[in-house]
């Protein structure tokens, strides 16, 4: 029958499994030798008796044996070099004093093995005594017992032992007595029959730590994240008949009931409440104390409603919920949609780190991947901040005593100092009473922030920034093209070497229409191969003829023949009649027909009148015989008898048998006709009008028609025929018959251009006629004619962009500028406003926790504990945020302490084990490393060790790699330290997500620098050459460089492999003599100067360090077979915590040729190095590392062109630079568009060199004539893809500050004024970089469109 296996029992093992990370194991393994403990047994009375009472004492004092003392002090220097080792590693102390060694053996595998463990433990600090050479102990605070013996006792042996018990017995006076909890132990162990040993014994020695970081009192089972990592790394065992299903713990997970640590307090760490007061425990419990009370018929009500559920749930098919787990991921609003009021931020973050910090925010827990460079400990401010801010508690926790010390200096950085409470061994009430009041100070003075204003004007140009980009880019579907694509087209088409120049615009309408412009093309192109617009053509005075079809033209052809005939015949008549009739001949076809319709008319009066009628006036009898209302309106008076009389005359000129109706007309039409013989006549006798007028006026007829038969079919704007004079009418119809020829194309060509102008292109095709523009030279003709329409289209449709110009978009980013960065200055305020008001609530609201804190800064010594046991409410208000080690904090913290989030830093170097403890007092864990550059060490305190002992066998498993596989993942991929692109980029493939960074231009020195060893000595017959004499020498010299040039840089010199770090250690230490000037650099107590080796360099930082391989070829020039520890299968790591140790400066020292090393990866890996894939050893990885130092990548072209810094002539670029910068921008208009390269082109003739895309997110780089006076520009443009890609915020403050820091100065460029005025941008560009501008304008005119400094 298989026995079921608990969660408690899986727990257990799991635990057993992972025992050793954190150092629990030594507390039950301790076997005191004279190197590793300091016996005290036998000191004297009057020293130990001293040292009980926790006062100072003097090792001199305590061991009088001249023997004992001098082996003892030999140990207390060791220990004190572990203690101080461990502090800074790890954050705990392990110094302490042991009071009774209990002894019990064991049989194992067939052997005995003994055990011996102390019983009581006291911290203990030991301290050089100033100008004796001594050493000074002092027992500090109370010592405890030894809770892992007590445990196992209980399981092993049934020794039931109250830890309450062992402390009475120790403190029964004010002096710590060490037999007491001895004598204690003995009698419990005496009845129970125990076979252990329990001496009498008191030393000092070094203890991984007083309370045991995994204790199952603490870590329970039923926490979400310790039973997701139960079930991920200990699975249920169904062979042993498991009934644990992890499922149940859907609740714990979703945080709806929080677990009960089943922990029973000792009545020392019970919180304190006043009579008749609630306590903070109370008042926590009290919520769910109502609801027990519930009435029957409150529970009646329930009944019904439950069977009523029921019933509809029988109705109706039930919904299948799925449980909220903790790999559930979070949706992250991008930070243009993102409300100012609701992102709270202390300093800039980028995209990567805010989708951290609003999962955060959310409530989730996050594994972080942080490698190399990139910004955590930004991230951990913020996201601390932000829980602050929200009334949570956070634990910070981080081994390394650096990382703590960056915590803190970044909250001062953002004056939020006071948030922290720091836990470490050197805190002292007086240091916490200060903090506290500190902090209730700044909750007191805090005031309201009122960010309404500045978050409106930030939200107000954001939009406007982001609906300018939106404008810009978006493709209207009318059209199927965005204002930026017209505008880059249009530029394109200006740029090319054969411009498009015409100037028509095409209507919407035949915009709209157009929707094939390659058809129209190809219809153009057809009508010029028809001569439609070739000067030839032109000029044909058949151009432009309305003839569709070849019978058309041959009518036409007929019709001249006809005309060029009859014509001068016509004419030859006409000038007879004119001399006969006495007038005048005339000029033009037209005018002949007006001469023969007055002819016409005259001879009709003759036939009414005598002909003496034309020599009369005339005027009196037409007024006479006028109605008197025509004479009323001229105003003309005339009697009765005048008009009788004039009648009468009127009457005499007509002639005899002659009726005519209307005289007054008659009358009338004769004085019109005299005016206008009198123009003709060439006498002035009356008209005589020659026989056989009408058969001349019916041949004139007759040709007049055919006339305007001809003149339908000729163009429409052609002169009228009728109007030119005859003799150039007659030339027009001779040359029309002429070029009769021409009417071979002409139908097809007609037919052409109709359609064209039907479809609106009349202007257009009257354009290209005019310029006779060639068939290869319409298509670029319409596109531009299009583009420009359709541009000017979208401007005058769409407002914003309409009313956009380049001034009014600086003063809208420079205002959102001012704004966002003032949003993140007062991100600070934000966080003390909420703090101050939930102060105000909690002291209101917890009034005991409120006195209690009053009395104890008053007049009690406060410690952590007794902060922990006060009110979470008054306490997290006003110090909401708790540092401290993973090790040191079970020491320090109350078992029922707890907090609402922890983040762990350097979570790939902190054992699982370790932050069991950490995890267990919270909801939430934000574990932020680089599984990449460290992993867990075993804590080694034992001083008769050394301290890389267990190296080699497999690490203890991580937290970031436990977390990882629990909760949710993200990456930080932007590198923030100034350290090589190149260096990066070679990196990035070793992440999953990847790094990136902003470069450095070529005017600023290189942040990795490759110094190869030219010919190194090596000894002959030592096998694999680990060190010459050569590079010792070398790396000997560059660390007193850099000392004394640079002391204010911290420096580490890495070595290959340990023998190679000791030759440089001897090398430096016998140099140093003669480097005086060097010595404060090794006595600095923070970030000393320090020589060590590869493996042993996790967690490391300095400023500068210089990485020396060590590895040479032999005198006989044989290749290394192997690197060691390089080439092992941590040599990866090894690697990366190398070059990760350097802050800003890194130098690689190297005396094997680099075509070697390759040559040598190859082969080991069956294969060439690849480069975007990852490295497979570590001398992989470095040889890619050295090698990308060495080939400078596409942006840093320039540099083999530059001469150094000392010259004093203008500097060229290296031949070949210009073609490879070509190259590295080949498909430019897909990218940057043809607005930028014609910039660039123009950039160039001010003798700048120019760099398109250089591959950091900005359009161009622009270098100087003298390159190294003056910063190179990092030109970006509004139209660039990477641009829009951007946010606001980075492409307004972020990317730029980023791109100073570098070295660059930030220019930022609007497209309008690129479009409108390039030779203005170019010309700002050119002077900013110190050339004169004008010298270069050949004379151009105009105000420049300033480019804006970013």
């Amino acid at each position: 029958m298989s026995v079921q296996q608990t969660p408690e029992t899986r727990f257990r093992d799991w635990v057993q499994s992972l025992s050793g990370s954190a150092g629990t194991d030594s507390l039950l393994r301790f076997v005191p030798t004279e190197k590793n403990a300091v016996e005290l047994t036998h000191a004297h009375p009057s020293g130990l008796a001293q040292f009980l009472t926790g006062r100072r004492t003097r090792l001199s004092t305590l061991l009088r044996d001249p023997v004992q003392y001098k082996n003892a002090r030999r140990t207390t220097r060791a220990m004190a070099t572990r203690m101080r080792e461990i502090s800074e590693s790890r954050g705990v102390d392990v110094g302490y004093f042991a009071a009774g060694l209990v002894t019990w053996r064991t049989l194992r595998s067939g052997r005995t093995e003994y055990y011996s463990s102390p019983l009581m433990l006291g911290r203990v600090s030991l301290q050089r005594r100033e100008g004796v050479d001594d050493e000074e102990l002092q027992l500090v605070g109370r010592a405890t017992p030894n809770e892992t013996l007590l445990r196992f006792l209980k399981s092993s042996y049934g020794i039931d032992v109250r830890p309450e018990d062992l402390l009475k017995a120790g403190y029964m006076t004010a002096r710590f007595n060490p037999s007491g909890p001895v004598t204690v132990l003995r009698d419990i162990a005496a009845k129970a029959g125990a076979t252990i040993v329990i001496e009498d014994r008191v030393c000092v020695s070094t203890f991984p730590a007083a309370s045991d970081p995994v204790d199952p009192s603490v870590v329970s089972v039923n926490h979400p994240i310790i039973a997701a990592l139960l079930d991920e790394f200990a699975p249920v065992d169904e062979d042993a008949g498991a009934s644990y299903d992890l499922a149940t713990k859907v609740s714990d997970i979703t945080g709806t009931d929080e677990p009960e640590l089943d922990v029973q307090q000792p009545d020392d760490e019970q919180p304190a409440a006043a009579e008749g007061e609630d306590s903070a425990d109370d008042e926590a419990s009290a919520a769910p104390a109502v609801s027990d009370e519930a009435t029957e018929d409150d529970a009646g009500e329930d009944v019904a409603a439950s069977e009523e559920g029921a019933e509809r749930a029988a109705e109706e098919p039930a919904e299948v919920q799925v449980a909220p787990t903790l790999l559930d991921d979070v949706e992250t609003l991008g930070a243009d949609d993102r409300d100012p009021a609701d992102e709270l931020l202390l300093t800039d973050v980028d995209d990567d780190a805010y989708a951290v910090l609003d999962a955060v925010s959310k409530g989730k827990s996050v594994t972080v991947s942080a490698p190399p460079g990139t910004d955590r400990i930004n991230l951990a401010v913020n996201a601390a901040a932000r829980l602050a801010a929200d009334g949570k508690r956070v634990l910070i926790v981080a081994e390394r005593e650096s990382t703590m010390q960056q915590v803190t200096a970044m909250f001062a950085d953002v004056n939020l100092e006071t948030l922290l409470l720091k836990l470490d061994r050197n805190s002292d009430p007086e240091s916490l009473r200060e903090r506290l009041m500190d902090a209730i100070l700044r909750n007191e003075r805090a005031g309201e922030t009122d960010t309404s204003t500045n978050d409106s004007v930030a939200r107000a140009r954001r939009g406007e920034l982001v609906e300018h980009i939106r404008s810009l880019h978006s493709v209207r579907s009318r059209w199927g093209a965005s204002p930026l694509e017209a505008m880059q087209e249009l530029a394109r088409l200006s740029s090319e070497d054969d411009a498009p120049s015409t100037t028509v615009r095409l209507k919407r309408s035949v915009l709209d229409v157009m929707t094939d412009r390659g058809a129209v093309v190809e219809q153009l192109q057809r009508i010029a191969e028809l001569g439609g617009f070739a000067q030839e053509s032109v000029e044909s005075p058949w151009y432009g003829s309305r003839l569709r079809n070849q019978g058309e033209a041959e009518a036409a052809v007929e019709l001249v023949g006809e005309l060029a005939e009859s014509i001068p015949e016509l004419c030859g008549t006409l000038e007879a009649t004119a001399s006969s009739t006495r007038i005048k001949p005339v000029e033009s076809f037209a005018q002949w027909g007006d001469t023969l319709r007055l002819l016409v008319a005259v001879r009709r009066s003759l036939d009414l009148f005598e002909p003496d009628i034309f020599d009369k006036p005339v005027d009196d009898l037409i007024a006479a015989t006028a109605s008197a209302q025509w004479r009323r309106d001229r105003g003309i008076e005339m009697s009765a008898m005048t008009r009788s009389r004039l009648r009468r005359v009127a009457k005499e000129y007509v002639r005899p048998g002659v009726h005519i109706d209307d005289l007054h007309t008659a009358l009338t039409q004769v004085r019109e006709q005299r005016v206008e013989w009198e123009k003709l006549a060439t006498d002035r006798r009356y008209p005589s009008i020659p026989a056989g007028l009408e058969r001349v006026l019916q041949t004139f007829r007759s040709v007049s028609a055919s006339l305007n038969q001809l003149q339908a079919v000729l163009p429409e704007d052609e002169v009228r025929l009728d109007s030119l004079p005859t003799d150039a009418l007659q030339e027009r119809l001779a040359l029309l018959q002429e070029k009769k020829s021409d009417l071979d194309t002409i139908p097809e060509r007609t037919l052409l251009m109709e359609t064209m102008r039907e479809k609106g292109l009349g202007e257009l095709l009257d354009d290209f006629a005019e310029r006779h523009v060639k068939a290869d030279a319409l298509a670029p003709e319409l596109e531009l004619a299009w583009w420009q329409s359709v541009l000017e289209a979208m401007i005058s449709g769409d407002d914003y962009l309409a009313l956009q110009n380049s001034r009014d978009l600086e003063k809208i980013r420079a205002e959102f500028e001012r704004a966002d960065a003032q949003h993140m200055q007062q991100g600070s305020a934000r966080v003390r406003e909420a703090l101050s008001r939930r102060w105000k609530a909690a002291i209101a609201d917890h009034r005991v926790g409120a006195r209690d804190m009053r009395a104890l800064l008053k007049v009690g010594d406060p410690t952590p504990q007794q902060l922990a046991a006060l009110a979470p409410a008054v306490v997290g208000s006003a110090t909401p945020v708790w540092v401290g080690a993973p090790l040191y904090l079970p020491t320090v913290l109350p078992r029922w302490s707890r907090f609402d989030a922890a983040i762990l830093l350097d979570a790939e170097s902190l054992a699982l084990e370790a932050s069991l403890t950490t995890i267990s007092r919270v909801d939430q864990v934000v574990a932020i490393g680089d599984p990449n550059t460290g992993v867990p060490a075993r804590l080694n305190v034992e001083v008769d060790k050394p301290l890389t002992v267990g190296k080699g066998e497999e690490p203890p498993l991580s937290a970031f790699e436990a977390l990882g596989r629990v909760t949710l993942r993200r990456s930080l991929t932007q590198n923030t330290r100034v350290l090589d692109e190149r260096f990066v980029e070679t990196l990035s493939p070793q992440y999953e997500q990847g790094l990136k960074a902003f470069p450095t231009p070529a005017t600023v020195d290189a942040s990795v620098e490759l110094v190869r060893i030219e010919d190194p000595r090596a000894t002959a017959g030592q096998g694999t050459v680990k060190s010459t004499s050569t590079e010792v020498e070398k790396v000997v010299r560059m660390v007193f460089e850099q000392l004394t040039q640079h002391p204010e840089r911290s420096l580490a010199v890495i070595a290959g492999t340990p023998e190679h770090a000791q030759e440089i250690a001897r090398g430096i230490s016998n140099a140093l003599p003669h480097h005086p000037s060097a010595v404060p650099s090794f006595q600095r107590r923070h970030e000393p100067f320090i020589v060590t080796s590869a493996d042993r360099v996790d967690g490391l930082r300095r400023d500068s360090v210089i990485f020396s391989l060590g590895f040479a070829n032999s005198p006989q020039g044989r290749q290394p077979q192997h690197f060691g520890e390089l080439n092992g299968r941590n040599g990866l790591r090894f690697v990366m915590s190398s070059v990760a140790a350097a802050r800003s400066w890194l130098y690689l020292v190297c005396a094997l040729p680099l075509d070697q090393l390759e040559e040598r990866m190859a082969l080991a890996h069956s294969g060439p190095l690849a480069e975007q894939t990852p490295a497979r050893s570590g001398m992989e990885l470095l040889t890619r590392l050295m090698r990308s130092v060495e080939e400078p990548r596409t942006y840093e072209l320039l540099k083999p062109g530059f001469k150094k810094k000392s010259a004093k002539t203008d500097v060229q670029p290296a031949a070949g630079v210009d073609q490879k910068a070509s190259d590295a921008v080949a498909g430019r208009d897909g990218h940057g568009g043809a607005l930028m390269a014609d910039l660039a082109d123009r950039l160039r003739g001010y003798g700048l060199t120019v760099i398109q895309h250089p591959g950091f997110g900005v359009d161009l780089a622009v270098y100087g004539p003298v390159w190294h006076e003056r910063r190179p520009l990092a030109v970006s443009v509004d139209s660039s893809p990477e641009y829009a890609r951007q946010p606001v915020r980075s492409r307004t403050r972020t990317v730029p500050a980023a791109l100073k820091r570098r070295g660059w100065k930030p220019v930022q460029l609007w497209t309008i004024d690129v479009f409108k005025d390039p030779d203005a941008v170019a010309r700002s560009i050119a002077s900013q970089l110190g050339v004169d501008a004008q010298r270069g304008a050949d004379g151009q005119r105009g105000v420049d469109a300033p480019a804006q400094e970013s």
